[in-house]
């Protein structure tokens, strides 16, 4: 609880930042503690080093913290995304808060379909998602030419169904409604 009679001339943001180093949280969880993105803690926290109101300190991120030793599942696949389209183009992904929530998505959507394979018996681990996360990229080449070339979060989100089902069965060829080969696939061959 801040003191308000008793700030030391320091903003309340300031004497929070100060007031968690002091403790010894991490950033994450001050952060949460105080309403306040790790950017601006360590942007405050900056300035009150420079000012000689706090000695230089090493923060103490959130895999110093017990509870955040493994990277999240969010990160994982993220990490896996980048590395997938940095293969493919040559250059690292943009990511926007639109890419962010559709990784989200998906994630939520795998878990789910997890959890329907299993019979509903069973915790959905981690290390499930990211399986099968993996198995979607690293089976990309299976997709058909509009799925394929549908690199983005956010597309891969919208068609995250078809994109199983190609993955699965590989690209087909043949309309599903006539059992007939498209044109396209006959002057192909």
């Amino acid at each position: 609880m801040i003191d308000y009679d008793n700030l030391d001339g320091l903003t309340v943001l300031e004497y929070a930042v100060r007031d968690a180093i002091d403790s010894g949280r991490s950033v994450n969880m001050a952060c949460r503690t105080i309403g306040t993105t790790p950017a601006t803690f360590t942007r405050i926290h900056k300035q009150l080093v420079k000012a000689g109101r706090l000695k230089e300190e090493t923060l103490r991120n959130k895999e110093e913290n017990s509870s955040f030793a493994e990277k999240s599942i969010h990160r994982q696949c993220m990490d896996e995304y980048f590395e997938f389209v940095n293969v493919r183009i040559g250059v690292a992904p943009k990511i926007n808060g639109a890419e962010g929530k559709a990784l989200k998505d998906i994630i939520k959507y795998l878990e789910g379909a997890i959890r329907a394979k299993k019979g509903g018996v069973g915790e959905v681990t981690n290390e499930d998602i990211l399986i099968s996360w993996q198995y979607i990229l690293n089976n990309w080449n299976r997709l058909g030419d509009f799925y394929s070339r549908r690199i983005k979060l956010a597309n891969i989100s919208s068609d995250i169904v078809n994109i199983l089902v190609e993955v699965k069965n590989g690209r087909t060829t043949k309309d599903t409604r006539t059992g007939r080969s498209s044109l396209a696939a006959q002057l192909r061959s």
